[in-house]
């Protein structure tokens, strides 16, 4: 089992030296060209049992640097050195690693995505050569959806080292970066095409480059985006400017009998189809039912046969497993509806 524990925000000589900052988290934080650079001071622990049965810890002091994706890769990329995978894994993963036909890069990385297409084009070329000039200097590289890291043992201050390692994160940013804004998968091209006139008329704005709409409807805040991870998925949050009952919160229910059985705190708001669809939970039961009651219940349940529906205090948030494109004017309104719906009996009740 690995953990991560004890960090350090003691960068010594090196936000003097290199002109950059460490933030209240202890994060060193910088500039490459347009990208943002992190730098964190961290320990890898791993217990395991040996071959005596003696459970053992092993302490290892390391450094990541990273830099973030914006917008993150949509491609359910999971990228590792081969030194940051154990040899078991290794073995595990070789029969579904994607290769390039660069055999430089195909040895140095295990390469898995849920979009293996998008994958190679992503990589191929520019990428692969800079993250396998990484691999062959860092200890480990990993990229994924969301950041390219690279990992050097012990707690790094030498501003030199850091300097090198901050370029070598930074060109692979960007060299990843740059060749994701040329790749335009044919999911994509469909949500841009259908998303910026159907959300428009709803009065959201549509971007095209982070997938993402943004409004206001009757009120309450409205986000529309895709989630580009191991599945996709589209999902719509709609917040309420005040909280819609004390200490709400709605989730699905399992319907598996262990599941129900520690279900805990339910209560019970009285419609069958809403109460055997959803868990509640609340601080003042009268208010939470005062609220749900009626026409929020039905709403709720009907949308919960298209997706994962989600109450937490202000926030409804609807998953559908699939990316809408004919029907997402549809889910919003019908997620707004639910979300105003739950606001006229709250603000009834409070009244």
């Amino acid at each position: 089992m690995f953990g991560w524990y004890r960090k350090s925000d003691d960068w010594g000589e090196v936000p003097a030296s290199l002109g950059v900052q460490v933030d209240g988290r202890g994060l060193l934080r910088g500039e490459w060209g347009a990208v943002e650079l992190f730098g964190s001071h961290a320990t890898e622990r791993e217990t395991y049992t040996d071959d005596n049965g003696v459970h053992r810890q092993d302490d290892r002091r390391v450094t990541w640097f990273y830099a973030r994706f914006e917008p993150k890769l949509r491609l359910g990329l999971s990228l590792a050195s081969s030194s940051a995978l154990s040899r078991f894994i290794q073995w595990a993963r070789s029969s579904r690693d994607i290769e390039l036909g660069e055999p430089v890069f195909d040895r140095a990385f295990h390469c898995a995505a849920r979009d293996a297409a998008g994958a190679r084009s992503l990589l191929s070329g520019a990428v692969a050569a800079e993250l396998s000039r990484a691999s062959s200097r860092h200890r480990t590289v990993t990229v994924n959806d969301d950041e390219v890291c690279i990992t050097e043992d012990g707690w790094v201050v030498a501003p030199a080292t850091v300097a090198s390692a901050f370029e070598v994160v930074g060109r692979s940013a960007a060299a990843i970066m740059a060749s994701r804004r040329g790749l335009v998968l044919p999911w994509e091209m469909q949500v841009r095409d259908r998303w910026a006139s159907a959300l428009a008329q709803l009065g959201l704005a549509f971007d095209p480059v982070r997938l993402e709409a943004r409004g206001v409807i009757d009120g309450l805040f409205v986000t529309a985006t895709i989630d580009g991870g191991a599945s996709l998925a589209t999902e719509v949050t709609v917040v309420a400017p005040a909280p819609f009952a004390h200490g709400l919160r709605v989730t699905r229910q399992d319907q598996g009998a262990v599941s129900r059985w520690f279900r805990g705190q339910d209560i019970i708001v009285g419609d069958p189809s809403f109460d055997d669809a959803f868990v509640v939970k609340g601080e003042d039961e009268a208010e939470v039912r005062a609220a749900l009651r009626g026409e929020p219940a039905s709403r709720l349940a009907e949308l919960a046969n298209g997706g994962a529906v989600r109450v937490e205090n202000n926030t409804l948030t609807v998953r559908s497993a699939r990316v809408e494109t004919d029907l997402i004017a549809a889910m919003v309104e019908a997620c707004v509806g639910a979300a105003a719906a739950i606001t006229r009996n709250a603000s009834a009740y409070r009244a």
